[in-house]
């Protein structure tokens, strides 16, 4: 991916509403967990666990993702940047959470190309 195609992903995220500083602070929080997890820091992770089920208050295990606005949001924000067609990433009404209904480059799981 060049600059210029990682830049159009991330206009099309923007202009999807998908990028916040709440957003963006959550992601990090969210990676931040995920290292501590696998640094062995456990107590961490787990204040980080207790925060998040501050934060979904009134989500159950039954809800589906999009529940979650800001989750999903940021969901749908990677998935812009790490979907494996350009055309589709760059595109507002592609579904980029879903990578097998693109119609121009097979995924890298299905034998196709990357760019």
């Amino acid at each position: 991916m060049t600059r210029e195609e990682f830049l159009v992903r991330c206009a099309n995220a923007w202009d999807a509403g998908l990028c916040t500083s709440d957003r963006i602070k959550l992601l990090e929080r969210w990676i931040d967990m995920i290292a501590r997890f696998e640094g062995g820091q456990v107590h961490i992770f787990a204040e980080h666990l207790e925060e998040e089920r501050t934060r979904l208050n009134g989500m159950y295990s039954s809800s589906c993702l999009a529940n979650d606005l800001d989750g999903y949001a940021l969901t749908r924000f990677a998935a812009i940047l790490s979907h494996h067609c350009q055309a589709c990433a760059a595109d507002p009404k592609a579904w980029w959470t879903r990578p097998g209904f693109c119609k121009h480059v097979k995924p890298r799981n299905c034998g196709g190309d990357d760019d």
